[in-house]
């Protein structure tokens, strides 16, 4: 049955693009199987490397649930004056002797809730949807999951500033490169936030971001938008290479002739940062998966309270429209008091990353970066 799911899922992706947004995270509710790349993690794999993290906690920031087997010497075409150097993470720009860095994720490994770290949502979701359309690069996405970072160092100093957020789909990567989304989804406003950094050595951490909403577009469609509305966000040890174009790096040796991956057995992007918050249930119940006329709430508990005018389900509601969930249901965070457990109201959401150079633009004469 499993093997069935998992061909369901690619092939509605194959069909409608970044639509599968939906429908893997539909199949993550009805499938999560006991395997290597799902949060059945033992104590046996976290002291072998793999991805685990308890709510509130992180994963170590180069974890790796793969075998790790990068034996693979046969992809030689990748172009690398087009695509960047393959010995360290293709840059799509250059950030070498500049005072700001500026970062996309090129590959970010969700730990946790399990309904958002499930492989299937890995393998028709994220990493679909934040590879670019460059097959020539071994890239063969969408480019609709951009999440950016901004970073600058205080000169003779172990401080900085960081800004985050979303960017809409770029026409030029490469080139113009991305702007921050600043615009509304629906009733949410999305634009990116800032924080303050500590360095060590070339690693650094964030302070909690209070609010970041990181979007998701559908098929590439600019109206067509997940929110996923995090809360006290922390961007944890980031370490960055030498020339500040890397978080991380690209591994040739997880290639096959057919410059393919096969990510249980060696994954092409090796992480070196964390990041976590929380999402409650309540924010989670005003995103609306449209394509799956779904609450983000009813796909993160499973929980149906009925359709809404617009004929979205809702998570179910009391008298008093708070909501109503039985223990099962219910998140393994809570935001007030901050912590795990708790009121859980709320899911900790943790991920690792590797993020490569990018030209972030003031978003001139795009809609969608204008507020």
């Amino acid at each position: 049955m499993s093997k069935q799911l998992t061909k369901i899922g690619l092939a509605w992706f194959g069909t409608v693009g970044i639509g599968a947004v939906s429908v893997g995270v539909l199949v993550a509710a009805c499938y999560n199987p006991p395997d290597k790349n799902t949060q059945t993690t033992t104590d046996q794999d976290v002291a072998a490397g793999k991805c685990a993290a308890t709510p509130g906690g992180f994963p170590s920031p180069n974890c790796d649930n793969s075998d790790n087997l990068c034996e693979q010497t046969g992809c030689t075409t990748i172009p690398e004056a087009t695509c960047g150097s393959t010995s360290t993470c293709m840059p799509l720009s250059n950030n070498t002797g500049k005072s700001t860095i500026d970062l996309r994720i090129r590959k970010l490994n969700v730990v946790a809730p399990p309904p958002l770290a499930d492989n299937i949502i890995r393998s028709t979701v994220l990493n679909p949807n934040i590879d670019l359309n460059e097959p020539q690069c071994t890239e063969k996405g969408a480019g609709s999951f951009n999440w950016l970072f901004r970073v600058e160092r205080t000169a003779g100093t172990d401080t900085g500033k960081l800004e985050t957020g979303g960017a809409p789909p770029s026409p030029d990567p490469r080139g113009k490169g991305f702007c921050f989304y600043n615009h509304k989804a629906g009733d949410i406003q999305v634009n990116s936030a800032k924080a303050d950094v500590t360095f060590t050595g070339d690693t650094f951490t964030s302070g909690a971001i209070e609010k970041l909403n990181v979007p998701i577009f559908l098929r590439g469609d600019v109206k067509n938008v997940i929110i996923l509305p995090l809360s006290d966000v922390i961007i944890q040890n980031v370490t960055l290479s030498e020339n500040n174009n890397c978080v991380g790096r690209f591994d040739l040796k997880a290639l096959d002739e057919s410059c393919g991956e096969d990510p249980s057995v060696c994954t092409k992007w090796k992480t070196a940062a964390a990041l976590g918050g929380y999402i409650t249930l309540e924010e989670a119940d005003k995103v609306d998966v449209v394509d799956l006329t779904q609450s983000l709430c009813v796909l993160l508990t499973k929980a149906d309270g009925g359709s809404d005018a617009k004929g979205i389900k809702r998570c179910p509601r009391d008298a008093d429209n708070k909501l109503n969930l039985n223990d099962a249901q219910k998140g393994d965070y809570c935001s007030n008091p901050k912590g795990p457990g708790g009121c859980r109201d709320s899911f900790w959401l943790t991920a690792t990353f590797a993020a490569s150079a990018v030209t972030i633009n003031d978003g001139a004469g795009v809609v969608e970066c204008n507020p």
